[in-house]
């Protein structure tokens, strides 16, 4: 690390660079994926995963977002799939979906389980998750790392494909992730069908967790 500050060198920066093009998916089943994906194996290695993307990604797809809120002012179809509210779907709980872990661990034989469980459980609603990740911990875990990767990745296929094929509608608003689940689904979509989803996509995450 000395050495590459030495020579003016950022990892960071030089991981944003390589990263740039995800930006150019745009809206697309492959974008939804990769990024869910790098998002959750950074944070695996301590990255905080959005906020690195955040620079390369969100413009693009707050764009993306106003797009479809402009359609539905003026009674049109709601042209994209991939917006910056379709991860509000994609992440129930925080990164690696792990709402439905907490829960698990509340049930939990093991009594510091089910304490940490009782502890992580209110930022977890509000999709808050450093606690879970850090403190489990998740990072640098390769056992918990396979579902922590997995579980997100399959909720972005159900996601997807559920709004795709226009059995949920497109999300419409830009909603701030911690706005509860359910709650946040319905605001960003204003369809009661969201809440569904988002129900059967914990579920999903859950059996996989």
């Amino acid at each position: 690390a000395c050495a590459l500050f030495a020579l003016g060198l950022s990892p960071a920066s030089g991981l944003a660079t390589a990263l740039e093009p995800l930006a150019t998916l745009g809206d697309s089943f492959v974008a939804l994926v990769l990024i869910t994906a790098i998002e959750s194996m950074l944070w695996l290695v301590g990255i905080h995963g959005p906020a690195l993307l955040a620079a390369i990604v969100f413009p693009v797809y707050l764009q993306l977002q106003v797009q479809n809120s402009d359609a539905f002012a003026h009674h049109q179809p709601i042209p994209h799939v991939v917006v910056v509210s379709t991860f509000l779907f994609v992440f129930p709980g925080g990164a690696g979906a792990t709402l439905p872990l907490v829960v698990l661990l509340l049930r939990s034989r093991v009594r510091r389980l089910r304490a940490f469980g009782f502890a992580t459980l209110a930022p977890a609603l509000f999709n808050i998750n450093e606690p879970v990740i850090f403190g489990l911990p998740i990072a640098y875990n390769p056992v918990l790392a396979v579902p922590f990767v997995l579980a997100p990745i399959v909720l972005s296929c159900t996601t997807f494909t559920a709004f795709a094929l226009g059995w949920v509608g497109r999300p419409l608003f830009y909603t701030p992730s911690t706005i509860p689940t359910l709650v946040n689904a319905f605001i960003a979509t204003l369809d009661w069908r969201a809440c569904l989803l988002a129900v059967l996509n914990v579920a999903i995450a859950g059996a996989v967790w």
